[in-house]
């Protein structure tokens, strides 16, 4: 455990001392889920899955593993699953709530969706991306690690983080 100074004690009871000045909380419901496709087209629906039976979450964090198995996938960007399966969830979100969409993150077989309710979409900032590919030319092998960190100006900080993790990648963090 690291030992504080003097100098450090001070500083944080100063800062406990002035928390209400430059702290903002409030709740925040997440909805984190991972869907492997295997290639596929989605064929129904995915409102069952993302918001039956809960609340509108604040933020949805989905990610999709194998969304295109074709060999093209490897040296193209575009591919239609991308497409396909991004509006399979716009289309899925809760009923009840807008979202705007943060960012969307691909690499190879790998995609990550982040949506905002749009009330907080005007909040976020510094919205950034990280992807790291392995094998041959960085993208030949399906293990890729990608997550998004994103700022919430009222609070001052928030991050949110997502990462595909594998065999060979337990150096990935993405935050």
């Amino acid at each position: 455990m690291q030992k504080f100074g003097l100098r450090d004690t001070i500083v944080k009871s100063h800062l406990l001392q002035k928390e209400e000045d430059y702290t903002y909380i409030q709740n925040f419901r997440f909805f984190a889920g991972t869907y492997n496709v295997n290639g596929q087209s989605p064929k129904e629906c995915l409102r069952l899955w993302l918001s039956n039976g809960i609340q509108a979450p604040d933020v949805y964090c989905v990610g999709f593993q194998e969304l295109d198995l074709s060999k093209e996938a490897f040296f193209f960007h575009d591919t239609p699953k991308e497409e396909e399966w991004f509006k399979a969830v716009s289309e899925g979100l809760h009923p009840d709530a807008k979202y705007a969409k943060v960012k969307l993150i691909r690499l190879v077989g790998i995609m990550l969706l982040l949506y905002v309710k749009q009330e907080h979409a005007a909040y976020i900032s510094e919205v950034e991306a990280e992807t790291v590919g392995t094998g041959i030319m960085g993208r030949m092998r399906d293990l890729v690690a990608g997550g998004p960190q994103l700022q919430d100006r009222r609070a001052g900080c928030g991050k949110s983080e997502k990462a595909h993790r594998r065999e060979g990648l337990s150096n990935a963090v993405c935050i």
